[in-house]
Formats: structure tokens, C-alpha cells, sequence
């Protein structure tokens, strides 16, 4: 529990959200051809800088509603605006019912890690590239790996005592 008593529940679907999103990605590629498959690979300079710059953004909103919110288990830690941003004030942010750090820590950043390897795998290439196919196998096998604990992780003390 918070240090108020409050109690996240979170729902343990992180295997079929992984491969619902693994399928929308090869029907967006396949079946609807909106994109190549190695949209990733040969977009990553520019989505890297748009992640970043989101994730900025995303952290000044969170450290805002952190010191307006009315939650005990909200607000500043004392040392400045500058460590609130970064250490995060919000404990448990929420928007329109989804968990943000759940979300954020766990399905998107570990969905695009998998789906990034798709994309690296699906890469033209003239050579052959057995260390990236390995490499691929072994990030994706441990991905799911993550996915069928998932229910472990949301008790561990990163996602419960650590701010966004």
C-alpha cells in the first residue's frame, strides 16, 4: 500500500497485450501495408528525438498535477522544482482509468523494445546477421519472459513506492 493506504490493482493481461499489439503491428505492415515492417530501424533518429521530447513534456504535466494535487501521497519532496521533476512527484498517476507508470514502465517501453526487434529482424540486409538474429531471440525470449511475470513486477518496490 501507499503511505496513505491506498492500494493499486492492476490487471494481469501484459501477454495477450503483447501479442494483440505484435499482431496489429504485422496487420498494419502485411495486411494493410500503411508501413514497412523495418519502420522503426529506418525512423529511429527522428522517433528518438519525439520520444524525448515527449517524455519531457510528459514529466513537466506530471510534476504539475504532483503539486496541485490535493493526495497525500502527491506532492513536492522538499529538495527543489528541479529534483521534484526529475525524481517525479506523483506516486500512482493515473489518466482516464490507465496507470501511467504501469503503461508507461512496463507496456510501452517494453512493447517497443519487442516490436523494435521485429523491426531490426525485418531490416534488408546483403549479409548474413546470425549475432542480430540471436541477439533479437534473446531480447525477445527474455521480453516475454517479463510479460508472463508481470503480475511479480507490479509488487516490487520500484512500482510502488517510486514517483512519476
Amino acid at each position: 500500500p501507499t503511505p496513505s493506504g491506498a492500494r493499486p490493482t492492476y490487471h494481469d493481461n501484459g501477454m495477450a497485450h503483447l501479442f494483440g499489439f505484435i499482431l496489429a503491428y504485422f496487420a498494419g505492415s502485411e495486411y494493410l501495408r500503411l508501413y514497412r515492417l523495418d519502420i522503426l530501424v529506418t525512423s529511429f533518429v527522428p522517433l528518438l528525438g519525439l520520444l524525448n521530447i515527449f517524455a519531457l513534456l510528459f514529466c513537466v504535466w506530471l510534476t504539475y498535477v504532483g503539486l496541485h494535487s490535493k493526495s497525500p501521497d502527491n506532492g513536492t519532496n522538499g529538495k527543489g522544482i528541479l529534483y521534484d521533476y526529475f525524481a517525479g512527484t506523483v506516486l500512482h498517476p493515473r489518466a482516464f482509468g490507465v496507470d501511467l507508470k504501469l503503461f508507461i514502465n512496463s507496456r510501452f517501453s517494453m512493447t517497443f523494445w519487442f516490436v523494435f526487434q521485429l523491426s531490426a529482424l525485418a531490416t534488408p540486409s546483403d549479409v548474413a546477421r546470425p549475432g542480430l538474429v540471436f541477439c533479437a531471440l534473446g531480447n525477445m525470449l527474455y521480453l516475454v519472459g517479463f510479460f508472463m511475470q508481470e503480475k511479480h513486477y507490479t509488487s516490487t518496490i520500484d512500482i510502488i513506492e517510486d514517483s512519476a
